[in-house]
């Protein structure tokens, strides 16, 4: 214990370098094969510096890179990187996956220790991978959710707003009303490829049910890291709150803010998540604060028969298939039908949806 206290410590005093080409390392161990350092973002970066290195966890495998790097002193070195996140909570998971390098003699065998640290690997890696999914899929919907308050200048309605925002709850929708529902999607690719974890996203509901009139869409957007200024998690948190209490009394609008941010905060919790997004104590951390530009905004009309993926009806020549543990990736084309499906202005789906908070 004293040993992992005593690298968490080191771990916990690295910092950013001067200029995103340097590296200001702490070695562990007895030469240079083992080292941590951040990023010029903050991220933690563990370099193992070995000639060649097999990996066989294919989330590792995507994630880890080979490159020469450069030292604070101009000193290059070859290594492979693992990147994690740099948020406290990060650096002893980090401190971790050192000790355990270490323990597993990483000095005298780097393949070996690696292979039997691979597990711990995997696991800080797809923790980070959910979050960051998560702080992804939160920024588009808010990114729509400002769009529909951009189009609804009336005070008296914006509570009505949020509550047909129904994503940060876990509904099987993003938006829900009585005319309309919107599934919103998020990715960092250069196309419409997005993951169902149900069917309800992409199904409408059955005839004679309450929701069989709605119209479904389906918004498509497309993220790409920021140069200079662009959106992040925590800005887009304060534009949407802008919207939500401009023109409020000072009681109305805490009110409404103060709702706002508890979605915010319980946004994903259930869904194999430890927790949601505080913006009061989280909107420094680097994941929330990472820049992004938009790319691309696609709406499209899910009722075009030309939209062929696998939808609720589809199941029912397959009897003994359990509905509820069916998960697809689709690939929807840029164009359907011209500029009508899909469309790049979300107007029409927006109109539909006001309608359905006007009309309650």
């Amino acid at each position: 214990m004293v040993f992992f206290e005593h690298l968490r410590k080191q771990i916990e005093e690295t910092t950013p370098p001067p200029s995103a080409d340097q590296r200001k390392r702490i070695v562990f161990g007895r030469n240079d094969g083992l080292s941590v350092a951040r990023d010029i973002n903050g991220r933690f970066e563990v370099f193992l510096a070995v000639d060649n290195l097999s990996v066989t966890s294919s989330l590792i495998d995507k994630q880890i890179m080979k490159d020469v790097w450069r030292t604070d002193n101009g000193h290059l070195f070859t290594a492979y990187r693992v990147l994690i996140p740099g948020e406290p909570h990060f650096i002893g998971v980090v401190a971790l996956i050192v000790e355990e390098l270490l323990r597993h003699g990483f000095e005298s065998d780097p393949q070996l220790a690696f292979s039997r640290s691979e597990p711990l690997i995997e696991l800080a890696l797809e923790r980070a991978r959910v979050g960051d999914d998560a702080a992804l899929g939160l920024l588009g919907e808010l990114i729509f959710l400002e769009q529909i308050l951009v189009q609804c200048p009336q005070p008296e309605l914006r509570g009505r707003v949020i509550e047909s925002w129904t994503g940060y709850r876990n509904g099987s929708r993003d938006f829900t009303g009585v005319c309309a529902t919107i599934e919103v999607k998020t990715t960092t690719q250069n196309r419409s490829r997005h993951h169902i974890s149900n069917l309800d996203q992409v199904t409408k509901g059955p005839i004679g049910s309450s929701f069989s009139n709605q119209k479904l869409f389906l918004v498509s957007i497309g993220l790409t890291p920021a140069e200079g200024n662009g959106k992040s998690l925590a800005s887009q948190v304060e534009i949407v709150s802008q919207l939500l209490t401009r023109e409020l009394s000072t009681a109305a609008a805490e009110k409404i803010r103060g709702e706002f941010l508890h979605c915010i905060k319980i946004y994903g919790i259930g869904n194999n998540q430890t927790g949601g997004y505080d913006h009061l104590s989280m909107q420094t951390w680097v994941v929330f604060a990472r820049k992004w530009e938009i790319c691309f905004l696609r709406t499209y009309d899910m009722e075009d028969e030309l939209i062929k993926v696998l939808r609720r009806p589809d199941l029912t020549v397959f009897s003994h298939v359990s509905e509820e543990t069916v998960r697809y990736e689709f690939e929807l084309p840029e164009m359907l039908r011209g500029n009508i499906n899909p469309t790049t202005d979300p107007s029409e789906s927006i109109r539909l949806l006001l309608n359905c908070v006007e009309s309650n």
